[in-house]
Parts: structure tokens; C-alpha cells; sequence
């Protein structure tokens, strides 16, 4: 039996990363009124397409080695996996350079394919370093280099907005920042154990780690890489079959709400893996999930209903009046985008499980639905059609994904479905808020009463969060 001090380190580790994804977000929502003035639906689109390529480009770029990090118990074994990971990040990024300067620009629509090989090498460069940084549980270093690549990433941009850069102020900005955090990680990497990694090269114990973790680029590579798909076919079949107009509106209908799910959810994930592989060897990995799944649904169940309320009005006035389109795809995307970053999260019950065979076969199936569901409806050539096929056929599939995973790690169907009633009950109060004050005069009535609303839920949800850890601590003393 765990004590009440260590039944409490995963909800004070959750809460040392969320206070970095908190800040992030909270910095992303302060200047995105002041950026979507400034750069139009094509910029954001552009910028949309870039991503959802280098998105698929970053699960092979080191074969998700780096995630391997954190299960073995020795430190130079996983030293060795660093090196690992390294090695093949650097491979392959170059195999992306010489490729990208062969085929030049004119194979792409907006010749930024030159950016893809540094883009990914930075990013899987901080990624190890942040991997290192959660396996030695630094994890207010990884909240503060959060922080600083979205101040730094915001200055850029609004600087290049100002100077009317138009698609390139979007891009500098996303290569500052993550330049900013790499760079913070690595240096705190090395301060935490990595001064051990220049005598870490030993080429046996490298190949050694390479055969032990195979099912990592045999399984959860190509799991990843199909994940990704899922959630960037919208932005790529949306610019074939209708404009990149239609990709901007998606994509910041996308980022209003994926974005900061998606920060709070892998603040969750990066502690449930590590937490996990020990609650695994306990037997209590059941009892893990589900409170990391009740966590889940309790921090992103109440935006969701208020973006499905009041969606475009509040896009229109945060962000402008040429966004409210934008708002009216966050309306029917919000459900879809909410499973996601609550199945996103709970994935590594098949790492935790080594069931990588199981993750792909699932992420084939979310793959498949999504591709046949958006293709079809693609072949109208109406964007509307296309986001109620992608934001349906995501929320179905998700569901069932969810349900997998709470299976596999030994969770009942009823104790997979009350967070969600319980936490839908507490967001009532909340949503009438929002409703009281949605399309009221002034406008800007509606974001205070959001705003309010808000605050409120996360109050709740921060005194409920007390409450369970006192019970935690008062059941462990009485015993």
C-alpha cells in the first residue's frame, strides 16, 4: 500500500506540469487577439499546412526511442536510449534535408519544405531533454522551458506581425520558441544526469537497448505516425478539396481548444507514464487509470460545453469578427477534440502494458474511420460537410479508443462513464453563466461571463482535487 505522501506525488507532479502548460496557455490566449488581427485565415492556414506535414514527419524521426526513457530503472541503460534516439534523429533529419534541397520548392504549394529537416531535429533535440528532465522528475524544469518558448514564440510573432511578415512572422515565431526550450531543457538535462552522457557511448549496451525496446519503432511508431494522420487528414483533405481559408478556420477552431487540451493532457501523460510503469509491478495500475482518467475528463469537460454553447460569438469577439466562421467549426469539432486529448493522455497504458501491437491496431482502425468518413464527404466539396464527417466520425471512434484502454488497464465500464456524468452535473451550474451572458449587449458581456464561468469551474475542480487528496492522506493514516 502507497502512503497518503505518495498517493498525493502524482496530483502534486500533475501540478508542477500543468503550471507550465497553464502559463503557456495562458500567455498563447493573451496575444492570439492581438495575432489573428494581424495575420488573415491564408497566413494561418499556410502556417496549419507546415505543421500537419511536420507532424507526420516527428513519430520516425528517432522511432519514439526517446518514450523507452523511461522504463528501464538504471540511469546508463537509459543514457544509452538517449544516445539511441539521438543517433537516429540526426539520421533521419538529414535523410529529410537531402531529400527536401533534391526535390527543390516547386514541389511544394508554399516552398517551405527547406524548414521541415530543422524543424524536426529541434524539436526531437528538446524532446529527449524533456523526456530525461520527466524521468528524473524535474518537473518545474519542464514547466519553465513550457513557459518560455510561448513568451518567446509570442514576441516573435507579434513583432513579425507588426512589420506585416505575414506566413514568415507565423514561422520564425514557431522556430524561436522551440528553440528557446530546447535549449533551456538541454542545459538542465545536463545538470540532471546528462554530465554522465559524453562517457555514456557504449556501442553493446546502445545495440542491446535497440533490440530490448524494438516494439517502440516496430509498434509505436507507426501508432504514432497514424495518430497523427487522424488528427491532421482534416487540415490536409480540407486544402485539397475546399482552400486553405477553410484549412485557417479549421486550424484555429483546432488550436482554441486541441491545443490547450493537449498541453494539459501530456502534462498528465508524462506523469502517468512514469507513475505508471511503477503501479504496474504493484498491481495497482487500475486504480491509476481511472483517477487519471476522471482528472482528464474533469479539466476539459466544462470548455468543451462552453465552446459547443457559445462558439462563434466568443471567437468573433477574442479574435475578431472575421473568425466567427472559425467558431462555428468549434461548435461541431468540440466533442471530437475533447475525446482525443482524453484518449491522447491515457495511451501509455500500452506502453506501461507493452501492448504496442494492440496501440497499432487501434490507431489503424481510428485511421481507416477517419480516412473513408472525410474522403467521402471531401467529394461534395463543402467545408461544412467535411467538418460534421470529421468531428462525428472522431468523437464515435475516440470513444471506443477510450474504452479500450480503461479496458486494458483494468478499469470497469461504470467507473469509465461517471466522470462524465459527474462532472457534466457540476458544469451546469457554469454553463448557465455562459448561456445568461452569451449574445448579450455589449459583446464583450459574453467572454466576462466565459471568463467568469471559468474561473468558477476551475475552482471547483481545484477544491475537489483537496478534497480527495486530504481523504487520500486522512484513509492512510487510519491505517
Amino acid at each position: 500500500m502507497r502512503s497518503g505522501r505518495e498517493k498525493a506525488g502524482f496530483g502534486l507532479s500533475v501540478g508542477a506540469l500543468l503550471s507550465g502548460s497553464a502559463g503557456a496557455m495562458a500567455i498563447a490566449y493573451v496575444i492570439q487577439p492581438m495575432l489573428t488581427r494581424l495575420y488573415g485565415p491564408e497566413a494561418y492556414g499556410s502556417l496549419d499546412l507546415f505543421l500537419s506535414i511536420y507532424t507526420l514527419l516527428l513519430p520516425v524521426a528517432s522511432f519514439r526511442y526517446e518514450d523507452a526513457m523511461m522504463l528501464p530503472e538504471r540511469d546508463e541503460e537509459a543514457l544509452s536510449l538517449t544516445w539511441l534516439a539521438f543517433l537516429l534523429m540526426t539520421g533521419v533529419s538529414g535523410i529529410v534535408a537531402v531529400s527536401t534541397l533534391l526535390l527543390g520548392d516547386s514541389s511544394w504549394a508554399y516552398g517551405w519544405a527547406i524548414w521541415l529537416a530543422p524543424a524536426m531535429f529541434l524539436a526531437r533535440l528538446g524532446k529527449i531533454a524533456e523526456v530525461w528532465l520527466v524521468r528524473k522528475r524535474r518537473y518545474g524544469g519542464v514547466s519553465q522551458g513550457q513557459i518560455g518558448q510561448a513568451g518567446a514564440m509570442a514576441a516573435v510573432r507579434l513583432a513579425g506581425g507588426m512589420r506585416d511578415a505575414g506566413f514568415g512572422g507565423l514561422m520564425a515565431g514557431f522556430f524561436v520558441g522551440q528553440a528557446v526550450s530546447t535549449l533551456y531543457w538541454i542545459v538542465l538535462a545536463f545538470r540532471n544526469g546528462w554530465q554522465a552522457l559524453p562517457g555514456a557511448i557504449r556501442w553493446q549496451e546502445i545495440v542491446a537497448m535497440m533490440r530490448r525496446f524494438r516494439r517502440f519503432p516496430f509498434y509505436s511508431t507507426p501508432s504514432a505516425l497514424l495518430n497523427a494522420l487522424v488528427t491532421r487528414l482534416p487540415f490536409l483533405l480540407l486544402a485539397y478539396y475546399v482552400d486553405t481559408t477553410a484549412v485557417g478556420y479549421f486550424g484555429r477552431a483546432f488550436a482554441v481548444l486541441a491545443v490547450p487540451l493537449s498541453l494539459l493532457g501530456g502534462a498528465v501523460s508524462q506523469v502517468f507514464f512514469v507513475e505508471g510503469a511503477e503501479a504496474i509491478r504493484r498491481g495497482t495500475l487500475g486504480g491509476l487509470t481511472s483517477r487519471v482518467h476522471g482528472r482528464l475528463v474533469g479539466l476539459g469537460l466544462f470548455p468543451t460545453l462552453a465552446a459547443v454553447l457559445a462558439g462563434p460569438e466568443l471567437m468573433a469577439v477574442v479574435f475578431g469578427a472575421p473568425w466567427r466562421e472559425a467558431g462555428v467549426y468549434l461548435q461541431i469539432l468540440a466533442p471530437w477534440l475533447f475525446l482525443a486529448s482524453v484518449a491522447s493522455a491515457l495511451t501509455r497504458v500500452f506502453d506501461i502494458t507493452e501492448r504496442q501491437r494492440m496501440d497499432l491496431a487501434s490507431s489503424a482502425g481510428l485511421f481507416v474511420i477517419q480516412a473513408v468518413v472525410l474522403v467521402v464527404a471531401g467529394r461534395s466539396g463543402d467545408a461544412y460537410t467535411m467538418v460534421w464527417a470529421a468531428g462525428i466520425a472522431g468523437a464515435v471512434s475516440r470513444l471506443a479508443h477510450i474504452g479500450l484502454m480503461m479496458w486494458l488497464g483494468g478499469v470497469g465500464m461504470g467507473d469509465v462513464l461517471a466522470p462524465y456524468g459527474v462532472w457534466g452535473l457540476r458544469s451546469l451550474p457554469f454553463l448557465a453563466i455562459v448561456a445568461l451572458t452569451y449574445r448579450h449587449e455589449p459583446a464583450w458581456m459574453s467572454v466576462v461571463g466565459a471568463a467568469g464561468a471559468g474561473a468558477g469551474y476551475l475552482a471547483a475542480l481545484y477544491f475537489h482535487e483537496r478534497h480527495l487528496h486530504n481523504n487520500e492522506i486522512n484513509e492512510s493514516n487510519g491505517k
